[in-house]
């Protein structure tokens, strides 16, 4: 047993930073929602997506940061571009304030939730966040992010979107095990032949026009019926409201 168990550890460690597998490349800036799209990049290099939620304020995963003591100066954010590899300096924004989430769990990934203050104001309309379980509609989400097509490959750092669908906490627990489920703040999605994967951390999860969670972990991202896990932001509304309340 306790081989079972050290085993899954590893395999947890090996992705936890986790294009879209099985998703369409989007070729254009062609909607609305490619336009909230945003990338956090570490000394120019991608390592986690995120979403614009307000004009200054971004939505990433807490674990995109691990260091507890990093300096701001060496991240940027890169808003509305689907190609990664065809950017300019001016294409770069820089943070005044990272806000990680008081009590995120690295062991587990509780609470893997960050927002990230820009320095420059996008005129954007940013697409609605969920604030219950009646504003989804339908069980079919939308998944988007720059990572890589296969759990074995680098990102492609370039944007794909592909079709998911939301399973029951439930179900996710019997697909992925307790030690890779935080108990509270999650929901989950299951790979039917769209998955985000490695470089996806920290991206949108998209139902029914508003964005219900953020890309949080999960197992070999190319293996078909395996569960992925996200923040659920329904549980995150007022920590979200307060930290834009108190740094805007």
């Amino acid at each position: 047993m306790s081989f079972i168990l050290l085993t899954i550890t590893v395999v947890f460690r090996l992705i936890e930073a986790s294009p879209i597998f099985g998703g369409n490349l989007v070729e254009k800036q062609n909607s609305h929602l490619h336009q909230t799209i945003c990338s956090v990049q570490r000394s120019r290099s991608h390592i986690c997506g995120c979403i614009l939620i307000q004009r200054k304020w971004a939505l990433t995963a807490a674990h995109c940061f691990p260091d507890k003591q990093f300096n701001i100066s060496d991240y940027s954010v890169v808003v509305g571009k689907t190609d990664l590899l065809a950017l300019g300096e001016d294409d770069h924004d820089f943070m005044s304030r990272i806000v990680i989430h008081g009590a995120f769990n690295s062991g587990n990934q509780a609470n893997d939730i960050a927002l990230l203050k820009l320095w420059s104001m996008y005129n954007i309309i940013p697409l609605p966040l969920a604030t219950s379980f009646q504003d989804i509609k339908s069980e079919k989400c939308i998944v988007i992010g720059y990572g890589s097509q296969s759990y074995f490959t680098k990102s492609t750092l370039k944007l794909y979107q592909g079709h998911t669908s939301l399973i029951s906490k439930e179900e996710c627990l019997d697909n992925i095990g307790y030690i890779m489920l935080p108990p509270f703040g999650i929901c989950c999605t299951k790979n039917e032949g769209t998955n985000p994967c490695s470089g996806d951390s920290g991206g949108p999860l998209i139902c029914s026009g508003k964005v219900i969670g953020i890309v949080s972990h999960g197992p070999l991202c190319h293996l078909y019926g395996m569960a992925t896990v996200y923040t659920n932001l329904l549980e995150y509304d007022n920590w979200i409201n307060d930290v834009i309340l108190i740094y805007n």
